[in-house]
């Protein structure tokens, strides 16, 4: 993820939040309400796993959606690594249709260092994860509102993510599933939306690894177009 190493994606929209142990056993409650941040970030779970719950939550939805039968409105997934680091890192300007800025953590840490005042690092909270979308900026002056260009709560601290991995990058030859960014455990640099690590093939999980889910933009566009 490198100057040389910008990739496009195809539209999409991706979770605000890190998918939450509420939410992880109630597939249908809506991640964008506000009881969502009350829960903590669920882990504990391979990436088959996580994989397997954006399926199962794909057929529990695939008839609510905006009030639409079509399959492909709750196609959830992982994200990619090239979505992931879009959704964290890019500024982006669809009407000039360029990159306005990439960053290295939040917004409000702009071309600093994160600290804990903006992400759950190493040494910031000694008991594990915080609950997701802790630093809306309701806890001055301990914990200020951190988020990504994109709105995003939780890209650098608190948990890793799982994602799949990009056809747009050449991975070594046996290579495992792919980490990215830092958690409750990692380093300033570690936590750098462009940070990632392969882990194990069929690794079963860990308390510092989450995940969040993305579904295709197009078809929803399509139907707000169409109204």
């Amino acid at each position: 993820f490198s100057d040389d190493r910008i990739i496009s994606t195809d539209a999409f929209y991706i979770d605000i939040y890190e998918v939450n142990e509420y939410l992880y056993d109630n597939p249908l409650q809506n991640i964008y309400s506000n009881e969502s941040i009350n829960y903590y970030p669920k882990s504990l779970i391979s990436i088959q796993d996580a994989r397997d719950w954006c399926n199962g939550r794909s057929l529990a939805e695939q008839t609510t959606l905006l009030g639409n039968e079509s399959d492909e409105l709750s196609d959830f997934r992982l994200p990619t690594e090239s979505e992931w680091y879009v959704a964290s890192a890019i500024q982006y300007n669809s009407y000039n249709d360029q990159i306005e800025e990439q960053y290295n953590y939040t917004v409000q840490v702009g071309d600093g260092t994160i600290t804990c005042a903006f992400g759950n690092i190493l040494n910031c909270n000694e008991n594990g994860p915080l609950t997701v979308g802790y630093y809306n900026g309701d806890n001055y002056p301990d914990y200020q509102k951190s988020i990504s260009p994109n709105g995003l709560y939780d890209c650098n601290g608190n948990v890793k993510e799982w994602v799949e991995k990009s056809d747009d990058f050449n991975h070594p030859d046996g290579s495992g599933d792919v980490i990215m960014s830092g958690d409750f455990q990692s380093s300033e640099i570690e936590a750098k939306n462009n940070y990632f690590i392969y882990e194990e093939l069929n690794f079963p999980g860990h308390s510092t690894i989450g995940f969040r889910t993305v579904i295709p933009a197009p078809p929803i566009i399509n139907i707000i177009e169409n109204d």
